[in-house]
């Protein structure tokens, strides 16, 4: 029976439908660390910071030379699981990005030096948090019942019947953007999140316009609050952009990628405001 981490995700990947993909996870369901590692790399709440292996040069000269001269695999064993183990460390712990930086650094140099380019290419993955093994993370919560937290929001549906609408009823211009929230801790904290809960790397002046709103409602907003609303991208006239294109642009957001001109370039239309204090709905 396969023991690794890698060998048991290439079970996976190879199990022909989520059905057969249950079936093997279901094997190794008392495997703690492939668990917690499934956890971390599907958990939208957490952040690696990083989404590919930063370059040796990043290190000091002497952990290089002594990655490179001595195979760090031999005391700890497996490379896949040392990845494994490595991820959840970092995503467990919260680690900020000089941490993540350093670490995943050394850890590829010595699986490039030391391991195989299976292994390699399972480091490469797990950073870009896409094991490619066809298991989401609703196939995963049914081997290990809500391990992997859930983030959904309300979203827009088809009016039936039109004549059951109750009046006076309200009407909000509907934005053909990225859906997005605004979390607001009351320790000042923010994080924009897209409609599956992944955190954007970039959020333009989203951040430093939110001062602003929180100052005027700061006595129904003392205890933090969350807008739900649209993210959309501007052209170079103020118009809003097509939605493939905002959809490209916010895809680029998430990873870190966007100029400095595309991100001075992003909005975020409020749909409604709620306070944590006492449900405060603005909106």
């Amino acid at each position: 029976m396969s023991t690794t981490i890698l060998s048991i995700l290439n079970d996976v990947r190879n199990a022909n439908g989520p059905k057969a993909k249950i079936v093997v996870l279901n094997e190794y369901s008392a495997n703690d660390q492939l668990k917690t590692f499934l956890s971390v790399i599907h958990d939208p709440f957490v952040n690696l910071h990083i989404r590919t292996i930063p370059h040796p040069s990043v290190l000091d000269d002497e952990v290089v030379e002594r990655i490179t001269n001595t195979n760090p695999f031999d005391e700890i064993g497996d490379a896949s699981d040392a990845i494994a183990g490595t991820i959840i460390s970092l995503g467990m712990q919260k680690a900020d990005y000089g941490m993540v930086k350093s670490s995943i650094a050394a850890l590829g140099l010595a699986v490039k030096t030391h391991a195989t380019s299976e292994e390699y290419a399972f480091l490469e993955r797990a950073i870009a948090r896409d094991l490619l093994i066809g298991a989401t993370a609703s196939t995963i919560n049914k081997v290990w019942k809500d391990l992997i937290p859930t983030f959904k929001v309300m979203k827009a549906y088809d009016a039936t019947n039109i004549d059951s609408i109750k009046y006076p009823a309200r009407v909000e211009m509907k934005m053909d953007g990225y859906r997005g929230v605004i979390e607001c801790t009351r320790d000042g904290g923010v994080k924009v999140r897209s409609s599956s809960g992944a955190e954007l790397k970039q959020t333009g002046n989203l951040i430093p316009s939110l001062e602003e709103f929180r100052s005027y409602y700061a006595s129904e907003l003392y205890d933090g609050f969350t807008l739900d609303g649209e993210i959309i991208f501007l052209d170079e006239h103020g118009k809003r952009l097509p939605r493939e294109t905002t959809n490209g642009l916010a895809s680029k957001a998430l990873k870190g990628n966007l100029t400095e001109e595309e991100e001075s370039r992003m909005r975020f239309y409020v749909f409604d405001c709620l306070s944590s204090a006492n449900q405060l709905r603005i909106g």
